[in-house]
């Protein structure tokens, strides 16, 4: 049934045309298609780069395009014209923010000559969400006393386009070369059950005997998103006073 639907298309244009064969002149072969990408496996964007190549011992005339999701979600779908013997369709196919088509798609070709014959291929591709969950701090303490109950707030955002898992956010005091050392606070969140973007705000508040005086310190946050992707993100190093 998607094959006959996807024909519609084309048939509708050479519907409208004139064809070129005459009494007794043959007809050529089928125009020939070869799908240069997408193939094999795609990494998840908001466009996905199409090239497709064709060509035709008569002449070419049209191509229909379309890229589908293989449980058969047409996100894409689109008609181009064609001139000559051989020619290359290249473009960036839109795909709407936030559709997640991750897993296994197809791209569907169908490629009609000046003599309307028609022939069409179709290809399996894999997308895989290798982008990374973004954090931004909007707040940060980069200074607090040394005493009793020093508070040391945070904020920050964190976004992803397809949607966030989890996240920690640890403050550690630096040794002198300002890396992790000793862990002074924790917090850890699950559960962000697919949300594209979260704000988060935390205080870090010393115990009765204070943040150590002249130490460095620095809070990392660690997120993860719903397709594994895991990145670390390290505010500005603050000094306990």
């Amino acid at each position: 049934m998607r094959s006959l639907i996807l024909l519609f298309p084309l048939l509708a244009l050479l519907s409208c045309g004139k064809s070129s064969n005459g009494p007794g002149k043959p007809v050529g072969e089928k125009p020939t298609i070869v799908v240069v990408s997408p193939l094999v496996n795609v990494d998840y964007a908001d466009s996905v780069s199409v090239e497709v190549r064709f060509s035709d011992d008569r002449g070419l005339k049209a191509a229909y395009i379309t890229l589908s999701t293989s449980s058969g979600t047409t996100y894409y779908s689109g008609q181009k014209s064609l001139s000559g013997t051989a020619d290359t369709l290249e473009f960036k196919a839109p795909v709407a923010v936030g559709f997640d088509y991750t897993g296994s798609n197809l791209i569907d070709v169908q490629c009609a000559d000046t003599d309307e014959n028609v022939h069409s291929v179709q290809e399996v591709f894999v997308v895989k969400d290798r982008v990374k969950p973004q954090a931004i701090f909007t707040l940060f303490s980069t200074s607090v006393n040394s005493g009793p109950n020093g508070l040391i707030e945070a904020n920050f955002t964190l976004t992803d386009k397809l949607g966030l898992s989890e996240y920690t956010a640890t403050l550690w005091e630096l040794n002198a070369q300002e890396e992790p050392e000793t862990e002074w606070k924790k917090f850890s969140k699950t559960g962000l059950n697919g949300v594209k973007s979260f704000n988060a705000s935390h205080n870090f508040l010393s115990t009765s005997s204070g943040y150590p005086a002249g130490s460095k310190y620095q809070l990392i946050v660690t997120v993860s998103d719903i397709s594994g992707n895991i990145a670390e993100y390290r505010s500005e190093t603050g000094t306990v006073n």
